[in-house]
């Protein structure tokens, strides 16, 4: 029988698709400046960190794929 994480995760290689976000920021006087471009958030990043380490403990290769905000 399979690992919990194996059912999961399946065999193979594995892509996390994440969606990029337009980031917009401050300056140091609190004032807004230009929309930076696109990002992807700190959750779906710390997320994707949490099940690369899960999928390298079965032996799976893992990577991302950014979904580009239109």
């Amino acid at each position: 029988m399979l690992p919990p994480e194996r059912l999961f995760l399946g065999s193979g290689r594995v892509i996390v698709a994440l969606a990029e976000k337009l980031e917009e920021g401050k300056l140091k006087d609190g004032s807004d400046k230009a929309i930076q471009g696109p990002v992807i958030a700190t959750e779906d990043f710390q997320t994707y960190e949490h099940l690369r380490g899960l999928a390298e403990e079965v032996g799976l290769e893992i990577s991302f794929e950014r979904i580009p905000r239109r």
